[in-house]
């Protein structure tokens, strides 16, 4: 099963805080909460547990939805697009269907 999330209403947030959640999930041991929606990480979270994820934990503290995938002892290489060439008037919208949004990596 590929999870997938198809909502209109869900924008990018802003870097102010980080792209923290706006909520304190149980399994969010970071502390810092996003003071503004973010839409996103509720959406990437929400694709983890629709694909069955470490099922069995959702909604405890003890979730951990990579974790038959990555264990402590590993390292992790997470290449991302962050570079951005823009030409002439491109939308915003263009630049981030090939780029992977910081609030996406966040969660």
């Amino acid at each position: 099963m590929i999870p997938v999330i198809h909502d209109l209403g869900i924008k990018y947030p802003t870097p102010d805080y980080y792209f923290s959640p706006d909520e304190s999930y149980p399994e969010y041991k970071l502390g810092h909460v996003s003071k503004s929606p973010n839409l996103v990480y509720a959406a990437v979270r929400k694709c983890f547990a629709d694909a069955g994820l470490d099922r069995n934990n959702f909604g405890k503290s003890t979730w951990n939805p990579l974790g038959a995938y990555i264990s402590p002892s590993n390292r992790v290489f997470l290449l991302c697009n962050f570079v951005q060439q823009k030409i002439g008037a491109i939308p915003d919208e263009f630049i981030f269907a090939k780029c992977t949004h910081g609030s996406v990596v966040r969660p």
